[in-house]
């Protein structure tokens, strides 16, 4: 796989304002795609997938990539850059096995083993915080509240979630936007989670469609 440094570097930007400073992931990606028009339909899914992807298994990567102090408490984040890029390797890894690196732009990537985080993440496949990369006061806050429930709730909760998009009746009706956004290449189904709900079959800048664009 071929990796570019600048869009690895974008992503550890990405959530070094997510940790560090606050703020929210939708909004930073968001800004940080703006600020680079030249970044092609693939650098930006890169960039916004492996930013929601470091978020959402932070803890776990974490605790993999055995990163000093990099979550002394949750949302805080005392990792520099090279840290942080290290961590984004650790996760390439973790999605996927096979991943090799093919150019040596990254020092910070070096010593990784596929073989060794495997091992690391089988080690923890136990301790639902950790595996399931959530906070302690969460895991206790919901097994008080929904004991065994909480499990299933955890992995549907873990799941990435699809584009649903609603229809704007004041202006168009949902089978017409269907159309409309086929037309531009934009894929969808209808859903029973709406009435004037679609869900969009693959991931994009939803935001630089014709149909967001005209409301």
């Amino acid at each position: 796989m071929k990796l570019h440094r600048p869009l690895i570097e974008a992503v550890a930007e990405a959530l070094r304002q997510i940790f560090q400073e606050d703020k929210y992931a939708d909004k930073v990606i968001e800004r940080l795609l703006k600020s680079n028009p030249k970044w092609g339909s693939r650098d930006r899914a890169f960039i916004a997938e492996n930013t929601y992807e470091m978020v959402r298994w932070w803890r776990l990567v974490g605790e993999i990539g055995e990163i000093e102090n990099c979550l002394p408490l949750w949302g805080e984040i005392a990792g520099d850059t090279k840290s942080i890029i290290r961590l984004i390797g650790v996760n390439l890894f973790l999605r996927n096995p096979e991943f090799q690196i093919l150019n040596s732009q990254f020092p910070e990537f070096t010593g990784l083993d596929a073989k060794v985080i495997a091992e690391r993440k089988m080690a923890v496949a136990n301790e639902r915080r950790i595996a399931q990369s959530i906070p302690d006061w969460m895991d206790e806050l919901a097994v008080a509240e929904i004991g065994e429930k909480w499990d299933a709730e955890l992995a549907a909760l873990n799941q990435t979630a699809p584009v649903v998009i609603r229809a704007n009746r004041l202006k168009i009706n949902k089978l017409d936007l269907k159309k409309q956004l086929a037309e531009a290449g934009w894929e969808s189904e209808e859903t029973p989670l709406a009435p004037d709900a679609l869900v969009l079959l693959r991931r994009g800048n939803v935001f630089q469609s014709p149909g967001f664009q005209q409301g």
